[in-house]
């Protein structure tokens, strides 16, 4: 299943090259700081739709408002993940002789318990991409929406597409 999505992503991408209008001005849409979110938007429906063909860019607005979309669930991803973080960095340097000594067993389950969520979260960063893609970013900012989708996949099929991207 995967070599067969690797070489559909392969063929796709030589079917783009042969449209050389439509990579240029998307590669000059992501040049530009504001209009990469167009960029941003129009891959997002590439990958959510799953295309045969690379669809016109037309009309441009909806794929910026799609960026948008695909932004916000990646700055609220980001948000938790640097929150998670920080309460690592927290735990972690209160106490830089032994978080154990200071806090008992429950220093040892708290920074396991934030190594946890900080890996829970990144894994499903890619799949939220795509909920916010197809159903928008209330379902996408919604975990739940994307465990039930990898669990769906298999968790281990979804690892190996995560390491071939």
């Amino acid at each position: 299943m995967l070599l067969k999505d690797i070489r559909r992503s392969i063929g796709f991408t030589m079917r783009l090259l042969r449209r050389p209008k439509l990579w240029l001005t998307l590669a000059a849409l992501y040049a530009v700081p504001i209009l990469n979110i167009a960029a941003l938007g129009y891959f997002a429906r590439v990958a959510a739709e799953a295309f045969q063909e690379p669809p016109p860019l037309r009309p441009l607005s909806r794929a910026f408002v799609l960026g948008l979309r695909v932004l916000t669930v990646m700055l609220a991803y980001g948000l938790l993940a640097i929150a998670v973080a920080a309460l690592t960095l927290i735990v972690a340097f209160s106490n830089p002789v032994s978080v154990v000594s200071t806090y008992g067993p429950y220093g040892e389950v708290s920074v396991a318990l934030v190594a946890i969520l900080f890996t829970v979260a990144l894994l499903g960063v890619p799949v939220a991409l795509a909920v916010a893609a197809r159903r928008g970013v209330k379902a996408a900012l919604n975990p739940m929406n994307s465990w039930r989708i990898i669990f769906n996949i298999g968790l281990g099929e979804y690892l190996a597409y995560l390491a071939a991207a």
